[in-house]
């Protein structure tokens, strides 16, 4: 595996989760629920981040993903731990940015967490459902019809998020 699909990975996971972050702390800022934010800055992050960097590494940019593909057999398993890294590295690059630029509180402000009403065994539940639904559609997406995967990825991500945001 070659190290430009190792730095893709790093930089799609930093641009996706960069445009998150921000968006919700600018939103935060301007007193706008994230209940509003949430379903489209994501997804809108992730698809500038497929359409920049997808095309080197296969636009995983989430270790679920990455592992589902180890799965598939589409991703060596030592080629996965690369990934992983990498796109630790670019979350952790991203909340640095929006921690530098608009504070901590506004880091803490995009830490998934239950809602309120529900347990932590409920949205753990919620979240590895609709995490599976995600990877499902990622893996027939791109075997299946991968002209629309760029699409129907991120498109599936604002209905997870417009599902479980308030949860």
């Amino acid at each position: 595996m070659s190290t430009r699909k190792y730095l893709a990975e790093l930089l799609g996971t930093f641009l996706f989760l960069t445009i998150g972050y921000s968006s919700v702390a600018a939103f935060g800022a301007a007193g706008v629920s994230g209940l509003l934010v949430v379903p489209f800055a994501f997804p809108l992050g992730l698809l500038a981040a497929i359409f920049a960097f997808g095309h080197i590494s296969g636009g995983h940019f989430n270790p679920a993903v990455t592992i589902a593909m180890v799965l598939d057999k589409r991703t060596l398993p030592m080629d996965a731990v690369g990934y992983i890294v990498a796109q630790a590295i670019g979350a952790i690059g991203a909340a640095a940015v929006v921690l530098v630029v608009a504070g901590q509180a506004s880091v803490a402000a995009g830490v998934t967490k239950p809602g309120g009403g529900v347990t932590d065994v409920g949205a753990l539940i919620l979240e590895t459902l609709l995490t599976a639904g995600f990877v499902a559609v990622i893996l027939t997406s791109t075997k299946r019809a991968p002209i629309l995967a760029p699409l129907a990825i991120p498109l599936t991500l604002v209905a997870i998020h417009f599902a479980s945001a308030p949860l």
